[in-house]
């Protein structure tokens, strides 16, 4: 589609699969080494321990829908009609594959009322198959990409830009050699037993992410007092919280330099201090004993007052680690 970045040219996977089959089907048969006679039978073995399930796939999970993209390269030209593939028994044997998955099939050719914007959207299995038929033998191969639109963004490449991208996320190799009559059977075959393959994969992501344990909730700091003696016997050593930008402009009296009376304004004192700009922010205003006297100075706009003895103080410390939990007056800064 206009503006998709494919993971890789269609035409170039086709060439690839039909690499390794340069070679007629009936000579590369030929070539295969002739099975010597069975070994005599060994004693009976201890059955093996049960395979693992392979590790989930997390790119596949919530994957609902899959658009089909199918490419056929075949040789000679009559190899579909001869070896019995056909494109629509394809398509059918991928559509068979997903099966009672949930996974809802768009084959390669959409129902109407999708747009293109959806369309594009939808995760893409791209289908690229190569057909030879020999003098006795077909030789069918064919490769699944899986592919997810990669979220917006600027592709360059000799010159041509676009805004979207591929990224894939499962892929499929498979072959058979067979009778011209038997070949199109094996190939749906092995087609459905590819995408069941894929349809479980799917199933086992979506189980990891159900069983997956929520994320935290993030706590939102909460605003910082208008002056902290409002804490009064509440207020911890050393407290989180954000003073907006309309508190950060509130007229507010402010009385010190970098250590603050406890009745001064706590955001006009955080702007005073830089520990915040005009746009606010979040800050960490520790606790202070009072003290005997409390220069005034203009700083950063804001101009604050001199004073003398007073009984409680706070100050701000702008290089902490903060770990935020809920609390009703702001978070206990460790």
């Amino acid at each position: 589609m206009d503006g998709k970045a494919k993971p890789a040219p269609r035409m170039g996977m086709l060439l690839a699969l039909g690499a390794a089959l340069l070679l007629p089907p009936a000579a590369w048969a030929q070539k295969q080494p002739v099975p010597a006679a069975p070994p005599a039978a060994a004693p009976a073995q201890p059955a093996p321990a049960q395979a693992r399930e392979p590790a989930p796939n997390p790119l596949l999970a919530g994957i609902r829908t899959l658009r089909l993209e199918l490419d056929l390269l075949s040789a000679p030209e009559d190899a579909p009609a001869a070896c019995g593939v056909a494109a629509d028994g394809l398509e059918a044997a991928v559509a068979a594959g997903l099966r009672g998955s949930g996974i809802r099939f768009v084959g390669r050719v959409p129902p109407a009322g999708l747009s293109a914007a959806e369309l594009a959207d939808m995760p893409e299995l791209n289908t690229a198959i190569v057909l030879l038929h020999g003098r006795e033998s077909c030789t069918f191969a064919f490769q699944l990409i899986l592919a997810l639109a990669s979220e917006p963004t600027r592709l360059r490449a000799n010159g041509a830009q676009t805004e979207r991208g591929m990224v894939v996320v499962w892929l499929h190799n498979g072959a058979t050699l067979k009778a011209p009559d038997e070949t199109g059977t094996r190939a749906r075959e092995l087609l459905t037993e590819a995408v069941q393959d894929l349809a479980a994969a799917i199933a086992r992501a979506d189980r990891a992410a159900a069983a997956a344990p929520a994320a935290p909730a993030a706590v939102a700091l909460p605003a910082c007092p208008d002056r902290w003696r409002d804490l009064g016997s509440a207020a911890p050593q050393r407290l989180a919280c954000a003073c907006p930008a309309e508190a950060v402009a509130r007229p507010a009296s402010v009385w010190g330099s970098g250590t603050y009376t406890d009745d001064s304004g706590v955001c006009r004192a955080a702007l005073h201090a830089g520990a915040v700009g005009p746009a606010g922010g979040r800050v960490t205003v520790v606790r202070e004993a009072g003290r005997a006297s409390y220069p005034g100075s203009a700083r950063n706009g804001v101009t604050s007052s001199s004073y003398g003895s007073w009984g409680g103080s706070f100050r701000f410390d702008t290089n902490v680690t903060i770990t935020t939990t809920p609390r009703s007056a702001g978070a206990i800064v460790k």
